[in-house]
């Protein structure tokens, strides 16, 4: 939504111990703005009103997740 200030995100990625150390790292949809998560899965990203945050891994099946801002 144009004109809402950036909202930071932050949680974590939980994975299997099958996946062992593997972490995806999210970027906001049809944006260059990612980050990678730290050892625990854990990150944090600012981005505008709501969108579709996108998690992907080499090797690993990309996946989509909605969010929205909290007003």
């Amino acid at each position: 939504m144009p004109g809402k200030p950036n909202q930071p995100i932050f949680s974590t990625i939980c994975r299997s111990k099958k996946a062992g150390s593997v972490s995806p790292s999210p970027i906001v949809k049809g944006t260059s703005n990612g980050v990678v998560t730290d050892i625990d899965g854990n990150y944090s990203l600012n981005a505008t009103g709501g969108g579709t945050l996108v998690f992907s891994y080499v090797g690993y099946v990309t996946q989509e997740r909605p969010w929205q801002q909290v007003p």
